[in-house]
């Protein structure tokens, strides 16, 4: 029997290999604490997404017919669409087409992007009257930082050109995904035309538009060819300002008499009249829209952040206003590490609870695998991709209680054959020895018990609480190993007798416990 498991033995022997794997897993698990992806929920697949097209001038029945019918036929080729949940509407002009992936889909992003490369292709099938067919999933990406940018001296435009200079320093952050801007206002050129002065010169408004349309062939001027290189050539449009505008020839007779904008209108540049405006505190404002590459610490992309409009602060003029309004990363900092706070709490208290059921010596060998355990369990999840948020870290708490008991059962069994006289090598073998099988079994069986979560809940459910137990088998499984491997070294080192009646006592408790059915309960 001891030929099957003389690995126990061999770890006493060479404790040296146990001891340098659990100090380098402990010392991954404590920079795991520090720099692993944080988060205040778990990420979970958006599996919903819409398609529309735009059909101008066609009625309800032909979109159906038409578009919808055609689109329809087209995205239920692809396994990836639940057609029991995917509908559409069909109305005057437009089509819009409601559709949900099955639950077994991980990368709605890939899907869709695969799907409007399609659609591309579909279009060029269909009615040449179909002005847009777009699919857009873009509903699941929250911002993580909304930051304003306000004056009261600079207008929208000033501001704009100052947004883009804190977009082109933040951009350089590797974990910055996508950034929106809102709030900017759009200048236009208006030319108002007098009337009394085109009668006076004779001349057709439509005549104005074609010298503004004739503009737009000075583009591209044609290509220089050497015998090696083709080389595009450009000529850049020479309206680039009011002046030039206003300087515009119109008409020109072969006398050399010329008409210009100047001569007829009045060219302005202003702002259109706004459908929506942004302000901050009554000034002119504009907002940037932050989020997060998944996979990354949020807590460190928010000091990145900071950092960079801290910078950019010390060079922007002094009426700019940047505020960030909206701080994600701030909030998840909090609630993280007020669970932390819990966590390291409730350790605190369970190491304290044995410490005072059990002798200093007993306990303190119990005591201590529940931070080896944690610590290691935490090396593990960096390891696997587990980020640290709310359902991982409530997973750790919910085994907590467990991880001390695999370690006690052992400790109990060595007191015991202490207590019978033998000698403390041959207890601490022989107590891990016997006790590896019902060990194992209720390690399996508390398992067991969480693992059908991931069985049974699909969709955002399964991705939401997913890592609730793996989290869970990995913390036990750890404890296994740990009470299996460790602790009959550590006993053998620093518990060579039973020093008191208490000992006695409080182990037949447990032995007590132990021998009803080998159940582990919180402690």
């Amino acid at each position: 029997m001891s030929k099957k498991l003389n690995i126990i033995e061999s770890t006493m022997k060479y404790p040296q290999i146990v001891i340098a794997f659990v100090v380098i897993m402990m010392i991954m698990g404590a920079f795991g604490l520090k720099n692993m992806p944080r988060r205040e929920f778990p990420e979970f697949t958006i599996r919903q997404g819409v398609i529309v097209g735009l059909y101008p001038g066609a009625s309800s029945q032909e979109v159906e017919k038409q578009l919808t019918t055609e689109v329809e036929n087209y995205i239920f080729g692809y396994e990836e669409v639940n057609k029991s949940k995917t509908y559409s509407h069909s109305k005057e002009g437009l089509m819009i087409i409601y559709v949900e992936l099955n639950d077994d889909v991980h990368d709605a992003d890939k899907f869709w992007s695969k799907l409007r490369h399609g659609l591309d292709e579909l279009k060029m099938k269909l009615p040449s009257g179909v002005l847009a067919l777009v699919g857009n999933n873009d509903f699941g990406d929250t911002s993580a930082l909304l930051i304003t940018m306000s004056s009261d001296k600079k207008d929208y435009h000033q501001l704009e050109e100052q947004m883009k200079k804190l977009e082109a320093d933040i951009r350089k952050i590797h974990s910055v995904s996508k950034m929106k801007r809102y709030g900017t206002q759009k200048e236009k050129v208006y030319v108002y035309v007098d009337t009394d002065k085109l009668n006076e010169y004779h001349v057709n408004p439509s005549t104005i538009l074609a010298a503004f349309k004739m503009q737009k062939s000075f583009n591209y001027a044609g290509q220089l060819d050497n015998g090696k290189f083709v080389l595009p050539v450009h000529v850049n449009s020479p309206l680039n300002s009011i002046e030039d505008i206003e300087n515009q020839i119109v008409y020109s007779d072969p006398q050399g008499n010329t008409i210009r904008i100047k001569d007829i209108a009045t060219v302005e540049r202003k702002y259109s009249e706004p459908d929506s405006y942004l302000k901050n505190n009554g000034n002119n404002a504009l907002l940037l829209s932050l989020e997060m590459h998944k996979g990354n610490n949020i807590v460190q992309f928010g000091e990145e952040v900071q950092n960079v409009i801290k910078q950019f602060k010390a060079n922007a003029p002094s009426d700019l206003n940047i505020n960030v309004i909206s701080n994600l990363p701030e909030v998840v900092d909090n609630s993280i590490s007020h669970f932390l706070k819990e966590f390291v709490i409730a350790i605190i208290a369970v190491i304290l609870v044995t410490m005072i059921l059990l002798p200093f010596r007993v306990a303190s060998v119990a005591g201590v695998t529940i931070p080896i355990s944690v610590l290691m369990t935490l090396g593990i999840m960096q390891m696997v991709g587990i980020q640290l948020h709310i359902v991982s870290l409530a997973g750790l708490i919910v085994v907590l209680g467990m991880v001390v008991d695999n370690a006690i059962v052992v400790i109990d069994n060595y007191l015991d054959k202490i207590d019978n006289n033998e000698k403390p090598w041959d207890a601490a073998f022989n107590a891990a020895k016997e006790l590896f099988i019902p060990i194992l079994s209720a390690t399996v069986a508390i398992i067991a018990a969480f693992f059908p979560l991931m069985l049974f809940l699909t969709g955002m459910g399964g991705d939401f609480v997913g890592t609730f137990p793996l989290t869970i088998g990995i913390a036990l499984v750890i404890s296994l190993i740990v009470a299996i491997l460790l602790v009959p070294f550590m006993c053998y080192t620093f518990i060579k007798k039973v020093c008191t009646n208490r000992a006695k006592t409080t182990k037949k408790v447990f032995s007590t416990r132990f021998n009803i059915g080998s159940t582990k309960d919180l402690i």
